[in-house]
């Protein structure tokens, strides 16, 4: 054997066998139980939070307008950093998107919806040999980036555009004892509303809540185990405005699901409530879900000026409407009504005013706010500016009386300073013209515009006094209302033909005013004729006007 250290053949497999005898040992040691090999845990998973909401990046943030499908997945990627499961539904299914819908917000987690077989998120009809997962803006797309592992599906969901692979699909029962087992939570069934008031109903809706099962088609078929999950991370300090349409349910069952407010009025500007809302958290990141809140710098604005806080005598930013309710403004010619007795200053005037409204209101059944109307003619700035005070301390409306003669844009350029206060409007009187072009009108609507956008103020009445027979030049480019200017037009009471041909070349969008004079009204012969205003009620027999003017 050689010493240096290096071991000859015959002594490596000495230790070979040395070293089979040892493993042997160990290996019959553990056969009688005298050693225990601990066996290697897997991991464990813990259980995460169904979902985690997050609030939007921008202070204000309008959706472009879209189909059912794309609107749940801009919301979706608005409103969630992640989750775990997510609720689907078919975006033809419409009984199957309200039962969803409410799930979605009680569990706190996205509702997303899938498109028919053939078809992609947007619609539109795909080939065969298109990949529909690797569309723009596909499910699985979101799915990946919400890291879901579950999908709950309500009604006849096609999977065609979802990769399944390792995905749980999990319909959810109809027995609500088979619901509150799959889930581990318990839930109040409720009655669904009508399609007209599903997102009012699903704005009000309380967590926990979910509505009664429909018409349901058959569900795919089941696959794999819901995995545990926490309760969902929901955010505050969020408010959406939605409009009514049925087709934003999904949308705005996620944006509730999140923890945001949602509002829901195609004119959210005319609802108190929601003007209070935006005026007392003006901090808040507020979302537009709905075509009427189209395009960011519009929707920027409209909730400018909500977050101002200013509301009208009306009760709200528009002249018109208020909570959904028409309203009718009356105003009396402050100049006639200083010439009847006991008439002697701005506040008997006021009180006279907010009488005729009393009346209008008894007798049309729809509310009537009051309103001056004092020409500026003959009235320096600081009668004006008293007329202004005394008006908003009565919580009324002031009408200048500006006189059609000159350029019209100049002439109420001098009044800005009146204009810029919120219950101040305008009464262009024209029956001294033969015509008026539309184009000088859109130079006063357009004026008052930018005046309401810049000061951030509520919406402005314009009304078109168009006296016996004035006419209107090139009537088919006439600006109508807008959210910042209410234009009416205004003819005599007396003049029903014209009235009522005015009514077809403009249609219903446009916003009526009545002009009412006094006339003779006979009496005992002892008496004589006096002069009286026309009945209200015989007034409105004529067709309902939004306002009413007494000369």
């Amino acid at each position: 054997m050689q010493t240096d250290g290096h071991l000859t053949r015959h002594g490596a497999r000495g230790w070979l066998r040395v070293l089979t005898s040892l493993l042997a040992a160990v290996a019959l040691a553990g056969c009688s139980g005298g050693v225990v090999l601990e066996p290697t845990e897997g991991p464990v998973v813990e259980p995460r939070k169904i979902a985690q909401a997050m609030l939007p990046e921008d202070p204000v943030t309008a959706f472009e307008p879209g189909n059912p499908a794309e609107i749940a997945l801009r919301a979706s990627q608005l409103f969630f950093e992640s989750a775990q499961v997510v609720v689907l539904a078919s975006s033809t299914e419409a009984a199957a998107i309200s039962r969803a819908s409410s799930f979605a917000v009680s569990l706190g987690t996205p509702l997303l919806l899938t498109s028919p077989p053939g078809q992609n998120t947007s619609g539109q009809d795909v080939t065969e040999q298109t990949d529909t997962s690797a569309q723009p803006g596909s499910l699985n797309t979101e799915l990946l980036r919400l890291g879901t592992r579950a999908v709950l599906t309500v009604g006849e969901v096609s999977l065609h555009q979802l990769d399944t692979t390792s995905l749980v699909v999990s319909p959810v029962p109809d027995d609500e004892g088979d619901v509150e087992e799959l889930l581990g939570e318990q839930f109040a069934e409720v009655a669904a509303p009508p399609a007209e008031e599903a997102v009012e109903g699903l704005a009000g809706l309380e967590f926990g809540e979910v509505y009664a099962v429909g018409e349901l088609g058959t569900p795919p078929e089941s696959y794999g185990s819901m995995p545990n999950t926490l309760p969902s991370e929901r955010i505050e300090r969020a408010t959406v405005l939605a409009g009514t349409d049925v087709s934003l349910l999904a949308g705005v069952a996620t944006a509730r699901a999140a923890g945001a407010d949602v509002f829901a009025s195609d004119d959210p500007a005319s609802v108190t409530g929601i003007v209070d809302e935006l005026a007392v958290h003006p901090s808040r990141p507020v979302v537009g879900l709905g075509d009427a809140f189209a395009g960011a710098q519009p929707f920027e604005r409209l909730v400018s000026s909500m977050q101002a806080g200013q509301l009208l005598p009306s009760g709200s930013q528009r002249i018109f409407r208020t909570n959904d309710q028409e309203v009718r403004l009356v105003t009396i010619d402050a100049k006639t009504a200083l010439q009847e007795k006991k008439i002697n200053n701005a506040g008997d005037v006021l009180g006279r005013a907010k009488k005729r409204a009393a009346d209008a209101s008894l007798a049309g059944g729809a509310t009537s706010v009051a309103g001056v109307d004092v020409p500026v003619d003959g009235n320096s700035a600081s009668d004006l500016a008293y007329w202004a005070n005394e008006a908003d301390e009565a919580d009324q409306y002031l009408l200048l009386g500006i006189g059609g003669s000159g350029n019209l844009l100049e002439t109420v350029r001098k009044y800005e300073n009146l204009l810029e206060r919120p219950g101040v409007g305008i009464r262009l009187e024209l029956g001294s013209r033969e015509s008026v072009d539309a184009g000088e009108l859109n130079d006063v609507t357009v004026y008052l515009r930018h005046l309401v956008r810049e000061e951030k103020l509520t919406q402005k009445l314009l009304v078109l006094d168009l006296g016996e027979d004035t006419k209107i030049a090139h009537p088919d480019s006439l600006a109508y209302s807008t959210g910042e200017v209410a234009l009416a037009i205004s003819v005599n009471d007396d003049a029903d033909e014209r009235r009522a041909a005015l009514g077809e070349e403009f249609g219903d969008d446009m916003n009526w005013a009545m002009s009412i004079t006094k006339k003779e009204q006979d009496k005992d012969d002892d008496e004589g004729t006096s002069r009286e205003y026309p009945p209200v009620r015989d007034l409105l027999k004529k067709g309902e006007v939004d306002l009413m003017t007494y000369r």
